[in-house]
């Protein structure tokens, strides 16, 4: 809410499965933004490398689940993640055409330009 950035359905249960109820909560009514250290420690991200690194950490992985079992690994996954996957189809139509009419509204595209342009001044100040 902080940044005035329309929030749909499926990025609250993503951050309700990854943070919790309550955490959930107060990153989307803050409008945090993680930096990678933050995302790290609450569970968002797996690990933080150096952007060289990104491309053969993926591959590193990519290739211990080739070797797994394609059928377990995806049932494990299907199971691990069940309550989140059923929670992005309750409500998910009528949730999406809400956010639809409020992001596409002429007020929160201006709001959205401004948001973009902060974002923007900071990357540069940080440069």
């Amino acid at each position: 809410m902080a940044v005035n950035v329309q929030i749909t359905h499926n990025l609250v249960k993503a951050y309700v499965f990854w943070l919790g109820q309550r955490n959930a909560y107060q990153a989307v009514m803050d409008g945090k933004l993680f930096n990678p250290a933050e995302a790290l420690a609450v569970g968002l991200v797996d690990e933080v490398v150096p952007m060289e690194d990104v491309l053969p950490r993926a591959e590193k992985k990519m290739q211990q689940y080739l070797r797994a079992n394609r059928n377990i690994l995806v049932n494990t996954k299907a199971v691990l993640r069940r309550d989140w996957l059923e929670g992005l189809r309750e409500g998910s139509e009528n949730a999406m055409k809400k956010t639809e009419e409020v992001w596409w509204s002429d007020e929160v595209r201006q709001q959205m330009k401004m948001f973009k342009a902060m974002l923007q001044s900071k990357k540069a100040v940080s440069q």
